[in-house]
């Protein structure tokens, strides 16, 4: 997908306007295609690496929703986005305390955790305001 992708980022290239452009393509062309390999070459990196982006991704998503439950406590029910933030914070550190993963069906469990946390939490809070 990445190489396929590399492929149509270069024909687009004709494109640029403007010298400068066209070199940072042909750079992002030429990273994307090292990456594309290695990816090949090594697909259990391409897991390790999708391990660790997501255990970021997790603790980057749990801060936010620190975030937003302050700036939107004063709302009726916006503990859910609390419990949210909370439970997706412990989900990133397992997965950044798991890392490297012992197997890839841990990242799909934690993942799915969180994305059902999340769909509680909406719901609740959606149905809680709508009364």
């Amino acid at each position: 997908m990445l190489l396929s992708y590399d492929q149509s980022l270069f024909l687009s290239q004709t494109k640029t306007r403007g010298v400068g452009g066209f070199v940072w393509q042909i750079l992002l062309s030429a990273l994307n295609v090292m990456a594309g390999i290695c990816l090949l070459a090594n697909p259990l990196l391409g897991v390790l690496s999708l391990a660790l982006f997501l255990a970021i991704f997790l603790l980057l998503e749990g801060i936010f929703e620190f975030a937003l439950y302050f700036r939107l406590r004063r709302f009726r029910h916006s503990v859910w986005l609390l419990i949210d933030g909370i439970g997706t914070s412990i989900l990133g550190i397992l997965m950044v305390s798991q890392w490297p993963p012992a197997s890839p069906e841990i990242i799909g469990a934690l993942i799915g955790i969180s994305l059902m946390l999340s769909a509680v939490s909406r719901l609740n809070l959606r149905s809680r305001s709508a009364h």
